[in-house]
């Protein structure tokens, strides 16, 4: 959840000021690990509120 807040601060322009540099990497890339977090859960979880509704 940090990582995708950082990220639209970023994009936003909206840091605020003497906001220390992030030190974990997710921090420091926050567009690409939430890109990549996305990429990678929506295969888990998509077929899961999926699987009741399938007919025998």
């Amino acid at each position: 959840m940090s990582a995708v807040a950082q990220a639209a601060r970023e994009l936003l322009g909206k840091l605020p000021l003497g906001t220390p540099k992030p030190t974990a990497w997710p921090l420091q890339n926050p567009l690409l690990y939430t890109i990549i977090w996305i990429v990678f859960q929506t295969p888990v979880c998509a077929p899961l509120p999926i699987r009741p509704f399938r007919r025998p």
